[in-house]
């Protein structure tokens, strides 16, 4: 498993756990985060999306989907400008802005990774093959 599979593997079981902490013990999650408890069924749909998106992150890290893993790294860093939109806003407590700090590590993670790869296999390509 390369090192992008890796980080892929992490962000898939943090989004698991997210996920399954969102879907059944959304009070107990935002007692823990000092917020408000959870109105409607929004944040267990928010759990059940967290969990179909850590299913494609495993899966592409199980495979070692270099191709899902670049794709990933283009849209992960949002979660930052949306959660500090929802704040800026009202809409959410600042303390949600941590989840959006983890996430643009573990996206940073990947990124290096990644690049770490490319560069092994260029480096690979130009040695000269023995006789």
């Amino acid at each position: 498993m390369s090192g992008a599979a890796v980080s892929m593997l992490a962000f898939a079981l943090y989004l698991c756990a997210g996920g399954l902490l969102l879907l059944l013990a959304p009070h107990r999650l935002c007692a823990l985060l000092s917020m408000a408890a959870p109105q409607g069924p929004w944040i267990r749909i928010t759990g059940m999306l967290f969990l179909i998106l850590a299913f494609y992150c495993w899966r592409a890290a199980m495979e070692d989907d270099a191709r899902f893993v670049r794709w990933s790294v283009y849209t992960r860093p949002s979660t930052i400008v949306f959660l500090g939109w929802f704040v800026a806003a009202g809409w959410i407590e600042p303390v949600v802005l941590l989840f959006g700090a983890l996430d643009l590590m573990a996206t940073a993670w990947t990124v290096i990774a990644v690049h770490g790869g490319c560069r092994r296999r260029r480096v690979g390509a130009r040695q000269p093959k023995a006789a």
